[in-house]
């Protein structure tokens, strides 16, 4: 079971999962959060240990955990602050915002109050202290109690997360459900959105290295000339 921590020495189960030979991972940051009792931690120790917890001890502060995910053959290490949910602590998840790449939202499919701070106080916190093009996953955890404790639609997740351009997933760390599929997606879109942002700043340098080289053929050798100091 994972131990309680905090802020000032958070807890680590480093270490990894389905990792990929001996090759140089790409390292990526991510901030899990949400109230508590949602089962972020859960989700985590079900991907990396295939295990859960019935009685899971809550999560003090933050916690850290990385895990390992191959793409198209490309190893991806995904190193995670887990942080806590409780209303004391709320104020200092910003401080495990900086320089994240991912933050994975997520609440109970059978409590819709979980569901409401989602889209309400941790969306706005994610909002003033990260990126504008941080990748934002939404996450329905316990589908296992679905059938009988549902209170969140799948449909108004769906659409929330389509207005804000996130992902969406409805998992259960219980049972194990989408749980790989998350880690998974999450390690595609950022190996994506990087592709993207690189792309974005050959383009950039190629430009400005083509309207230089332009400028200087246009200018005629009067013009140089006459540019020099006068005589």
């Amino acid at each position: 079971m994972l131990s309680a921590c905090c802020v000032a020495q958070p807890c680590c189960w480093t270490g990894s999962t389905n990792a990929a030979t001996m090759q140089s991972p790409k390292e990526w940051k991510l901030c899990f959060v949400g109230d508590p009792g949602v089962g972020k931690t859960s989700i985590g120790i079900r991907y990396k240990h295939n295990q859960f917890h019935e009685k899971q001890t809550s999560t003090v502060g933050a916690a850290f955990f990385s895990v390992d995910v191959t793409v198209d053959g490309e190893l991806h290490r995904l190193n995670t602050w887990d942080t806590a949910g409780q209303e004391r602590y709320r104020s200092l998840a910003p401080l495990y915002y900086r320089n994240t790449q991912a933050v994975v939202m997520v609440y109970s499919v059978s409590k819709y109050d979980t569901y409401q701070n989602v889209t309400g106080a941790w969306l706005q916190s994610i909002r003033a202290h990260t990126d504008d093009d941080v990748l934002i996953i939404i996450v329905g955890n316990k589908l296992d109690t679905a059938q009988e404790h549902r209170e969140v639609e799948t449909e108004e997740a769906q659409r929330f997360a389509a207005d804000i351009e996130a992902e969406f997933f409805e998992t259960s760390a219980k049972t194990g459900d989408n749980i790989d599929e998350l880690f998974t997606n999450i390690a595609r879109r950022l190996k994506a959105l990087n592709n993207t942002r690189q792309a974005r700043r050959n383009y950039s340098i190629t430009s400005t290295s083509s309207t230089r080289s332009t400028n200087s053929l246009s200018e005629t050798p009067e013009h140089r000339h006459s540019a020099g100091c006068c005589r």
